[in-house]
């Protein structure tokens, strides 16, 4: 017998016969690979499941928005309307924010609404703002809110379910998954204000279904304690 590297000795013989026959060590390989095949196999079908559930929870640049931030506007802009303009996305059971559409997919999905002028709301299993439905619905509002102090601002929110607050370009406030008990409310959050304007404010948050709540709570300069953020300071260009 030969092989790539020339004729095959009796000691090769000996050694390939003892291997086929049962040679301990060579057995001690062979049971061991199944389970390193198991193993690779079990690995791999983990990071196959970790990747499809992930696909459908990534968050794309800028928070997903359908619009991108706006640059502050001065206190005294005429074409300012009260409220934040406001997409609705309904039937969206989802378990994070994120899962919503976002960008050009959320403008073609997304059914605008009347603008949004109270964000101080707790419809315990009542309709979600003026979505028509209290379960599955996901909404976007975007607009501008006047800070017309310089100084330190405070800022958290009380939701249920998940949100996403951006102000002024930037990421502000978050709870962004499902709530399985209910309402809560997020640290305080705060925001140097250098110039009086009316600031970017953009919102995503989602109700999946029993109680739902949103509630944009303010501390603003040389103020005692949190109170609602009053609607007179939101409001938005145009709508979706």
């Amino acid at each position: 017998m030969t092989t790539g590297f020339g004729p095959m000795t009796g000691r090769h013989r000996d050694a390939a016969r003892s291997a086929a026959i049962g040679n301990p060590h060579h057995n001690a390989i062979a049971k061991d690979e199944p389970m390193r095949t198991n193993w690779r196999h079990t690995a791999g079908l983990v990071i196959f499941l970790a990747g499809t559930l992930l696909a459908g929870c990534v968050t794309v640049q800028d928070g997903g928005f359908a619009r991108p931030a706006a640059a502050p506007v001065p206190e005294m802009d005429a074409e300012l309307k009260p409220g934040l303009a406001v997409l609705y996305f309904p039937k969206r059971f989802v378990r994070h924010v994120d899962i919503l559409p976002q960008g050009e997919d959320a403008l073609e999905k997304g059914v605008p609404g009347p603008p949004v002028t109270n964000l101080n709301r707790r419809f315990g299993r009542g309709q979600v703002f003026k979505s028509g439905t209290n379960r599955g619905i996901g909404m976007e509002m975007t607009g501008f809110i006047l800070l017309d102090k310089p100084g330190r601002y405070q800022f958290r929110v009380n939701s249920n379910d998940g949100f996403r607050l951006f102000m002024d370009g930037r990421m502000l406030l978050e709870d962004p998954a499902w709530h399985a008990s209910g309402d809560q409310m997020t640290p305080p959050a705060a925001f140097k204000v250098s110039e009086p304007a009316w600031y970017s404010l953009r919102i995503r948050y989602f109700q999946r279904k029993g109680t739902a709540a949103f509630q944009f709570y303010w501390l603003p300069p040389g103020e005692a304690e949190f109170t609602p953020v009053p609607g007179r300071v939101l409001a938005h260009r145009e709508p979706y």
